[in-house]
């Protein structure tokens, strides 16, 4: 499922209140153009209505291309330790280790990219 909701942002230029529409989780299945959106990095520029500059807005999201049994959890640095736990520890959410998902953790939006590009390709994305 994707699921997204609207926070307020504030324009570094010109310093006017608008609205963004953040993506907590994003389901190529379920929105498809979502993907396109992920690999131009659209979903995470912001253009202020008032003074028309654009600037980029990081945030964690989860993308997950269902078809394809791919999810990829884009989160900050600090948080890599914690998510890792969450999906892969002792008390994860799934045992990841017998589903035939490819589960990765990335930090970057450039990051998150280049693993969909590699998954695409066929690849997992691990050095061997």
């Amino acid at each position: 499922m994707s699921k997204h909701h609207i926070e307020k942002v504030t324009c570094p230029s010109c310093h006017h209140e608008g609205d963004f529409e953040v993506w907590d989780s994003i389901n190529t299945v379920l929105n498809p153009e979502m993907k396109e959106k992920v690999l131009n990095q659209s979903i995470f520029l912001y253009t202020c209505p008032n003074c028309g500059e654009t600037f980029r807005l990081n945030y964690p999201t989860l993308y997950h291309q269902m078809e394809d049994l791919v999810m990829i959890y884009l989160v900050p640095e600090s948080e890599v330790e914690k998510t890792y736990e969450m999906f892969y520890g002792e008390n994860a959410l799934a045992d990841y280790r017998t589903e035939k998902y490819l589960n990765r953790i990335v930090t970057s939006a450039n990051q998150l990219i280049e693993k969909i590009k590699i998954f695409d390709a066929g690849k997992d994305g691990r050095i061997n």
